[in-house]
């Protein structure tokens, strides 16, 4: 056992000293479903929708699935990190129509506890013309009068999905913990493949121990270049 936790802890010390050797990244998410989550109506039921926020600032809101405890999102989109080593903040509301929306609990996604993947050269992010971005704009502004998915101005660069994934799941603390030996196994015998980790983040209401239910994704970092930044800032100013 005392080996194993050494292997584990020599691995995140590697994936820690790789993630220091880029300044850009991009998170592909894919936002699959909610389970047992907790009901905010009278009906003994909620509409909830899923945020996504990094230091406070608002990557990704996704569509209300209404009257649905165990709602299926089935959503995909990427997100530009540059500071890996902060967490993503994950919170679901409730929808209410002219109301304050009920806060239905949240979770954190620890970005140093999954495995770079190595897809740069293979498949390079697709530039976006003014017409696209424009298009994303007026996407984005809707989506703040209503309650759809807010996309980002480098949502088209998601790379094609490799069915390779690791499983981790999430500790009532929202820590990442992986699944020991295969985990290790499964990182060791894909080097160079694109590393998807699949998740299950555990709902809480910060303080407070009740169970929230359950939110399940995929996840997959991509390390990218100085040119690729870029070219996210530029279409973000356009």
């Amino acid at each position: 056992m005392y080996a194993l936790f050494q292997a584990l802890d020599e691995m995140t010390r590697k994936r820690e000293s790789s993630l220091r050797q880029h300044s850009f990244f991009q998170l592909r998410v894919h936002l699959r479903r909610g389970i047992d989550l907790v009901a905010r109506d009278k009906g003994g039921t909620s509409d909830p929708y899923v945020k996504f926020k990094m230091g406070g600032r608002l990557l990704y809101k996704s569509r209300t699935i209404y009257r649905d405890l165990n709602p299926v999102w089935e959503e995909t989109f990427t997100i530009p990190v540059e500071d890996p080593f902060m967490p993503v903040h994950i919170k679901v509301f409730d929808y209410d129509w002219g109301l304050q929306d009920d806060f239905m609990g949240s979770a954190y996604l620890d970005l140093t506890k999954f495995e770079l993947t190595n897809q740069a050269r293979r498949s390079p992010p697709t530039r976006q013309t003014r017409r696209e971005t424009e298009r994303t704009r007026s996407a984005a502004t809707r989506a703040n009068n209503e309650n759809t998915p807010v996309p980002l101005p480098d949502s088209n660069l998601v790379t094609i999905f490799h069915p390779t994934e690791i499983r981790t799941s999430i500790s009532p603390s929202s820590a990442v913990k992986l699944n020991t030996t295969s985990a290790l196994v499964n990182y060791a015998t894909e080097a160079g493949e694109m590393m998807t980790a699949e998740v299950t983040l555990s709902l809480r209401d910060p303080g407070k121990a009740e169970y929230l239910g359950e939110l399940q994704l995929s996840v997959t970092l991509y390390p990218r270049s100085q040119e690729d930044k870029d070219q996210v800032g530029h279409c973000r100013t356009l």
